[in-house]
């Protein structure tokens, strides 16, 4: 397999209204890793210019924040924009990473049973007109 590099002929671009919110930044993320960051520094638009090595398999995205970015539950106040993946294709390589499908896989079970034993909130989880009568009853 030979190593390819490429210039992104179509740097990734982002624009936010600032009557919403600032921009903050845009990330380049490969395989779930950010590999590169352009700050807005106040601007309502950025691009980010980048060199990839593309010598495996792996998927590529850019993903923008606003200056109102939480990394915490709820995330009610963040604004923030992820692309879809294009995928590089290497020989028969998988695009994902095989090691870190059993922490993946732990997350999503350990996200399941938390859905599975939450306890129900009549007031925010269900729709009012396909409930109403039923838990008028109970």
């Amino acid at each position: 397999m030979s190593n390819v590099a490429r210039i992104l002929k179509s740097p990734p671009k982002a624009q936010l209204n600032p009557d919403v919110d600032k921009l903050d930044r845009l990330e380049l993320v490969v395989e779930g890793d950010i590999v590169d960051t352009k700050s807005a520094f106040a601007q309502d638009h950025i691009s980010l210019h980048a060199t990839l090595k593309a010598d495996r398999s792996e998927w590529i995205a850019v993903r923008a924040y606003g200056s109102r970015h939480q990394t915490t539950y709820p995330l009610s106040n963040t604004i923030a924009a992820h692309s879809s993946p294009v995928y590089v294709m290497a020989g028969d390589e998988p695009f994902w990473k095989p090691e870190a499908v059993p922490t993946l896989v732990r997350q999503q079970q350990a996200a399941l049973e938390e859905i599975r034993s939450a306890k129900l909130n009549p007031d925010e989880d269900l729709e009012h007109f396909s409930t109403e009568e039923i838990l008028v009853e109970q």
